[in-house]
């Protein structure tokens, strides 16, 4: 006698993944995720940490939708799916920008750079990672070696952001050097170390850093550092230069350079 056996999710989703083609349509599809990250949900080692994944691997087809529903009935809650607007549909506010423009013409020299720093970065906190699974930002200039100025962060990040004011962790020393914007969705899936100047290093799963520009100068970067793989989706990298642009009213011309 033949026993039917229910498949899991994770079976469903590797039939959709059978060819390399289909499986990077899949990692689009869901919210350009990393084809690794797709191996990882489907051989066990991990799951989908945001329920905005969940969702988006539930369209796939009914099927996949039943069981994931069953796996995390939280992630279609009617609390969990009348959220904001997804990140993608958000802009700046311009309320928002209204308020850095003041802090900028009336803020005074010596609390010109802590005001907006502390004003923007919060706000790219909350807009980033709404859900507050972890993000730090810090400012960092490049002198003999990186000099971490200005910080905030959410999560485990946010009390304590960094144990040392200077990082000499070559990766990140050559990113600041190459004045380009980098981003590593998996920091555990490269040959690259984690930053030991960062308070709890071994949490960090994604890193990114974006130069700061004033009419064409660059004046250092922030570094950004998030506890979930996969985090800087094409999306969020264009909402932090957006952001980076504001950030640079933060610091005066003679940084620059």
């Amino acid at each position: 006698m033949s026993h039917f056996r229910i498949r899991t999710w994770r079976e469903v989703l590797k039939d959709f993944c059978d060819t390399p083609q289909k499986k990077q349509e899949v990692a689009e599809k869901v919210g350009f995720v990393s084809v690794r990250t797709i191996d990882r949900w489907i051989s066990g080692p991990t799951d989908p940490q945001k329920h905005e994944y969940i969702r988006n691997l539930a369209a796939l087809s009914d099927e996949l939708g039943e069981l994931l529903q069953k796996q995390w009935p939280e992630a279609f809650s009617p609390q969990t799916t009348r959220q904001l607007l997804p990140i993608e549909r958000i802009t700046l506010p311009e309320e928002f920008r209204r308020r850095v423009v003041r802090a900028y013409a009336h803020a005074s020299r010596s609390v010109q750079r802590w005001t907006i720093f502390q004003l923007v970065s919060s706000q790219m906190i909350a807009h980033l990672d709404p859900e507050q699974a972890g993000l730090m930002i810090v400012y960092i200039r490049l002198a003999e070696t990186l000099q971490i100025f200005e910080r905030v962060g959410n999560g485990v990040w946010t009390t304590r952001q960094v144990i040392s004011e200077s990082c000499s962790e070559p990766w990140i020393v050559q990113a600041v050097k190459a004045s380009r914007p980098f981003f590593v969705q998996s920091l555990p899936d490269s040959t690259l170390p984690p930053p030991p100047c960062f308070a709890n290093a071994d949490l960090i799963q994604s890193v990114g850093f974006f130069p700061l520009y004033r009419a064409g100068c660059v004046g250092g970067g922030i570094v950004l550092v998030s506890a979930m793989a996969d985090f800087f989706t094409p999306v969020k990298q264009t909402l932090i230069e957006e952001y980076s642009y504001l950030l640079a009213l933060a610091f005066c011309d003679t940084n620059f350079q």
